[in-house]
């Protein structure tokens, strides 16, 4: 007569029966928790089978394996819960009391696991859920990898632009400068070649009649001169 939802066997005659929570209600004007006096007691109870379906359908939606917990009685696992990490949990929560709400990243068997905790304020006790944090962090890690891949290939093709360009356009411009400035120092024997077929080799077609006409102009002048000396 707590006033409050207790878990046990409530004295059954058979042990085969399930553990329930129970709670008690009395009209009683005496003493609180005294049947003294009463006209009428209320018991509701359900088993512990109700929170294990309850467990499985919450874990047939997550990653978790949720359990519920109270210290110093036994904990109500989902029907297909790791016993032996329950088990290791359990003596971790023993040991350290769970607030109301509390996270804490816990390493079991050699692993870290993410371990949550919501207390229940009617029953007084708590539902655990332990996931292994790899899985938590698996799409973080997924999301980091692609950024570095994505990253990466960015890099790559901005590489793999800059020397196209250079290849491409920076370097025929600066063969057709220098051709352009021996040229202008008088060397007219100067020709400009490409191996790729674009606009810069018609380019270089065309400075190459031009520095050829140039020199065949210098040459049919430098002749002409000769004879005309020749002549005198």
């Amino acid at each position: 007569m707590s006033g409050r939802w207790t878990y046990g066997d409530q004295g059954a005659a058979s042990q085969d029966e399930l553990n329930s929570f129970y709670w008690f209600y009395t009209d009683s004007l005496a003493q609180p928790g005294m049947l003294t006096g009463s006209n009428l007691v209320i018991e509701a109870s359900f088993s512990y089978e109700n929170i294990q379906n309850m467990l499985d359908t919450y874990k047939a939606g997550g990653q978790g394996d949720p359990f519920l917990y109270h210290k110093g009685n036994s904990p109500i696992l989902n029907r297909s819960a790791d016993k032996q990490l329950s088990a290791e949990l359990i003596q971790y929560l023993d040991t350290h009391s769970p607030e109301d709400t509390t996270q804490d990243v816990v390493k079991l068997n050699g692993k870290k696991y993410l371990v949550s905790s919501v207390k229940s304020t009617y029953l007084d006790w708590h539902l655990v859920d332990v996931i292994p944090l790899y899985q938590i962090l698996k799409p973080i890690s997924l999301s980091q990898n692609l950024f570095y891949t994505c990253m990466i290939l960015l890099l790559v093709v901005g590489i793999s632009a800059s020397i196209l360009l250079y290849r491409n356009v920076q370097y025929p411009i600066k063969k057709l400068i220098k051709g352009l400035r021996r040229v202008e120092q008088g060397d007219y024997s100067v020709r400009l070649h490409s191996k790729n077929q674009n606009e810069f080799s018609f380019l270089f077609r065309r400075f190459n009649d031009m520095s050829h006409q140039i020199q065949d102009l210098i040459e049919n002048v430098f002749h002409e001169k000769i004879r005309a000396r020749k002549l005198r």
